[in-house]
């Protein structure tokens, strides 16, 4: 494994030594790359730095496909100067190549590279969630031990450690799961440490979990602020008390970036006496979304099997902001 991603690194080089204006070279100059490194053995690779190198992913096909691998020094032949003194013979490779990537990036190259499957057969998906139990508990403990140790954070106590698998949970959305996303979690582990640090504190308690999410929270929630101004100021019309025929206080969530809350809305329906069928006006003035027209048509078929059809009246659904 390693982060450079440039050609020479992965595929080798030939090193040249400048004598008297000349660039010369020999076999004792002759650089290994990475695939060299890892032949007989295996090689971890980002897919996403690979493909932003196309002629590195070009180059790492070839080799595959020969079952062999060549250094030759393509970027260094733009320049002048450059004698090509030496072609090492090709060596054989047997190199397991794991690439790690998204979903995303996986179907593209499936459907645009046909050279893809053939190379790279076998596909695993990481699960972003694990079971809630006491092992998995203990597993995430572990992790945050060593990633403490490894980023020198402090270490955290009981009640700090159960906010972080609290945390876990709500991430999995499942208070008998928690998630397998470790980087926002190291995330959480670091500014905690931080908050604890400014207080000289030797652990990390729950407070200073708790007052990281509340910060997090407070820097990304502008827009669920104004929100809340427009409906303080009746801009947003919502009542939230009482009751009145026809009309329900519905809750909507928008996610902006990795930030998401509640938007309130207010449903209204009337009827009156006419044809048959449910009128959705944000649909006849071409206001609504897919999701939004699904909705309404659900509504209308729940209507129609429940009545007898001409014995309901027509239903006029929409939201008042």
């Amino acid at each position: 494994m390693d982060s450079n991603y440039s050609y020479h690194n992965l595929f080798g080089k030939l090193e040249y030594e400048n004598q008297y204006g000349m660039l010369k070279t020999d076999f004792t100059m002759i650089r290994p790359g990475l695939l060299h490194k890892a032949n007989g053995g295996y090689i971890i690779l980002q897919a996403a730095d690979l493909l932003s190198n196309q002629i590195c992913y070009d180059t790492l096909k070839k080799a595959l496909m020969v079952k062999e691998l060549n250094i030759e020094n393509n970027v260094d032949q733009r320049s002048y100067m450059v004698m090509v003194s030496l072609k090492p013979e090709p060596i054989p490779i047997n190199v397991k190549v794991l690439l790690l990537g998204s979903s995303d990036i996986y179907h593209t190259l499936l459907a645009l590279d046909p050279d893809f499957k053939k190379l790279f057969k076998i596909k695993v998906e990481f699960e972003e969630f694990a079971p809630r139990s006491d092992s998995n508990i203990l597993k995430l403990a572990g992790f945050v031990h060593n990633f403490s140790e490894k980023e020198n954070l402090l270490p955290l106590d009981k009640e700090g450690m159960a906010k972080v698998v609290e945390y876990a949970s709500r991430m999995a959305e499942d208070k008998e799961k928690i998630s397998a996303r470790f980087n926002e979690i190291g995330e959480i582990i670091s500014e905690s440490s931080t908050w604890a640090t400014l207080d000289k504190k030797k652990l990390i308690t729950a407070e200073y979990v708790d007052k990281t999410m509340k910060e997090r929270v407070e820097r990304v929630k502008k827009y669920d602020s104004k929100y809340t101004e427009m409906i303080e100021e009746n801009t947003l019309l919502i009542s939230t008390s009482g009751y009145e025929v026809g009309t329900i206080n519905g809750l909507t969530v928008m996610t902006i970036g990795d930030y998401r809350f509640g938007k309130p809305a207010k449903i209204t329906a009337n009827t009156y006496m006419g044809k048959e069928g449910v009128i959705n006006v944000e649909r006849e003035v071409e206001m609504s979304g897919a999701t939004h027209s699904k909705g309404v048509f659900i509504i209308a078929r729940i209507l129609g099997r429940n009545f007898r059809p001409g014995y309901y009246s027509v239903c006029q659904c929409k939201y008042l902001l």
